[in-house]
């Protein structure tokens, strides 16, 4: 059960701003690409774009995002289906924007990760079930964005008291796009062979997350655990800590 979540960024300072970046790849012929650094302790999301001919990508534009030196191509190209998934992205991560023949606008939010509601975080990942997300007792894991170099290749396995269920990514119409899950439930990403998958999630406390010990409860361990990722949790004692290898985050959890 999370009832404290503190964060720890690394310099340089996080920014809380709006960054518009214009293309034209019909003045300059062929392709023109521009990067976004979004840098350690910021989440990136992205809140506005247009091309000339469709509010959603058009054939000659694309998206390209690096974390931990691992690229996907092109994990957003399913905008032309019309589902909302701009990306939200947290950094450090770089992206990159192309365009061919064409022209395009995009406008990027950038909020400190200790601003944002909840504690997010962002994975990329290819092989099945790289990636597992733990949501404990008293959270909610809250899906914000995802995408893949194959629009129906990313897949989801959510279990819950041993009962797994099973998506691939499209999850079908808006209202089913973006799942929420309350803990104690197991998530697992991952994409099939020749597929890259982004997926950014946040992980919030139930409403009133107060855990009251009484009496009757007996002994009870107060534990609390520090991560870089969400995914893997390890022991931490109170005293000072290094920033240095990225951003940390901290909870606390009561086990009888």
């Amino acid at each position: 059960m999370c009832l404290q979540s503190i964060v720890l960024s690394e310099e340089p300072q996080p920014r809380n701003q709006f960054i518009s970046l214009t293309m034209n790849s019909e003045t300059a012929g062929g392709s023109v690409t521009n990067a976004l650094i979004i840098n350690q302790g910021e989440v990136g999301e992205l809140v506005y774009w247009k091309t000339p001919n469709s509010d959603y990508t058009a054939q000659g534009q694309a998206i390209s995002v690096t974390i931990n030196n691992q690229t996907s191509f092109n994990p957003y190209a399913v905008y032309e289906s019309g589902y909302d998934t701009r990306p939200i992205l947290v950094g450090p991560a770089t992206v990159r924007m192309w365009v061919t023949n064409e022209s395009a606008i995009y406008t990027w939010r950038l909020t400190p990760s200790s601003q944002f509601p909840g504690q997010v975080a962002t994975w990329m990942f290819q092989n099945p079930a790289t990636a597992h997300l733990l949501v404990q007792d008293g959270e909610v894991a809250e899906l914000l964005s995802i995408g893949s170099t194959d629009s129906s290749r990313s897949i989801m396995t959510i279990t819950i008291n041993g009962i797994p269920w099973r998506s691939e990514v499209p999850l079908g119409p808006p209202i089913l796009r973006f799942p929420l899950v309350a803990g104690p439930a197991q998530i697992a990403m991952g994409s099939l062979p020749g597929a890259t998958s982004v997926a950014t999630w946040r992980i919030s406390p139930q409403p009133a997350n107060t855990q009251i010990i009484s009496a009757q409860d007996g002994d009870v361990a107060v534990q609390m655990e520090s991560s870089t990722n969400l995914l893997d949790w390890t022991a931490a004692t109170n005293g000072t800590y290094s920033v240095e290898g990225g951003a940390k985050f901290f909870r606390l959890r009561l086990a009888k």
